[in-house]
């Protein structure tokens, strides 16, 4: 049984860490975001509708559904679902990403 807790307080303990990274990877977007007055019409058409819901109005709604995600993946219980919303917000992550340093490069 030691063991088993030990293994939950280790998950909760990656998780916690993970949920960190992500909020600071945010926080930083948000910035560049911001810096570079990036709007909606720069932004519109720039996701795969399967990546980002459809009805993303502005850049910081797909900052808040990257979150939203991260939100359900610390509170999931199920390993299949758990994989699913991490490779989730690794895509968005990185597409978010790539997109902030093209218009860095522009």
């Amino acid at each position: 049984m030691a063991s088993s807790a030990s293994s939950v307080h280790t998950l909760k303990h990656q998780l916690a860490h993970l949920q960190s990274q992500v909020e600071q990877q945010l926080a930083a977007l948000a910035l560049r975001i911001d810096r570079l007055q990036i709007d909606e019409e720069q932004f519109v058409d720039w996701f795969d509708a399967q990546l980002f819901r459809a009805d993303a109005t502005c850049p910081a709604d797909y900052l808040a559904e990257v979150r939203l995600h991260l939100h359900a993946l610390v509170q999931q219980r199920q390993p299949q679902r758990t994989e699913w919303l991490s490779a989730r917000i690794a895509d968005q992550l990185q597409a978010l990403h790539q997109a902030v340093a093209w218009f860095e490069r522009k």
